[in-house]
């Protein structure tokens, strides 16, 4: 972990600390199942797990994703629960019951859950949220990221929001003018970078009471260790000049 993380993690992290990716959960617990199964998982809160068989002998498991958090005893628990053997119910009843905040907090509206498109027509967000959080070892999970929805960049403006973070629902949106060969990459990346950020280093109240400080001194030093920092603010300058000029 970068040290200068150490300090700064925000408690809801551990929220997600043991969740898993979803094909690595799902690669985890096909492996300890004897029969032929297909993983899905679901948003649901009043049935977070059930089964069935189809003609062929498959065997559908529908997964809540907080199942993604499971330890190996309830993987296991799961695995015999699909292959019919002998388990301790308490085992699963238990993980659901340490985990439902994680069960709440993805039985949130499904039309919600299915708006989250990071794939653009160029840009890949959830790659360069996963190159950036592997690059610079920002010790986050659960982190979310999606396009915001299209509009045009007109009207007198000075500035452009390239990115927000949302702290309640652990979800950085990015800009869609992004979406674009001829964005580079980087400049993407530093965006991601710095909502990141703002998950890091939250907003602090002044000390004589007055407005948020948003972007801190701490925040700030940091944006600047951006390897191509220099390059993304110069190609944030002739952006907006270009589009806002």
């Amino acid at each position: 972990m970068h040290k200068n993380f150490e300090y700064s993690v925000s408690r809801k992290d551990a929220f997600f600390a043991d969740l898993k990716g979803e094909q690595e959960f799902r690669s985890a617990l096909t492996a300890l199942i004897d029969s032929p199964v297909r993983i899905i998982y679901t948003f649901n809160r009043s049935t977070v797990i059930s089964i069935r068989t189809d003609a062929k002998g498959i065997k559908a498991l529908r997964l809540q994703h907080a199942f993604r958090a499971a330890d190996f005893k309830t993987m296991e628990a799961l695995a015999f629960f699909v292959d019919g053997k002998e388990f301790d119910n308490k085992i699963i009843d238990d993980f659901l019951s340490k985990k439902q905040d994680l069960v709440k907090f993805f039985s949130r509206p499904r039309a919600e859950m299915q708006s989250i498109v990071y794939k653009g027509k160029f840009k890949d967000l959830e790659k360069a949220l996963k190159k950036v959080t592997a690059d610079y070892d920002i010790p986050l999970k659960g982190i979310r990221i999606a396009w915001s929805k299209p509009g045009k960049i007109q009207g007198k403006r000075r500035s452009i929001r390239f990115g927000s973070f949302s702290a309640q629902r652990s979800l950085i949106r990015i800009h869609p003018s992004l979406d674009s060969p001829e964005i580079p990459d980087y400049f993407v990346e530093f965006v991601v970078y710095h909502e990141l950020l703002h998950a890091v280093f939250p907003p602090k109240l002044a000390k004589n009471g007055g407005r948020r400080r948003v972007h801190t001194p701490e925040f700030k030093a940091m944006e600047r260790k951006f390897r191509e920092y220099r390059q993304a603010v110069e190609f944030e300058r002739r952006f907006i000049s270009k589009h806002l000029g």
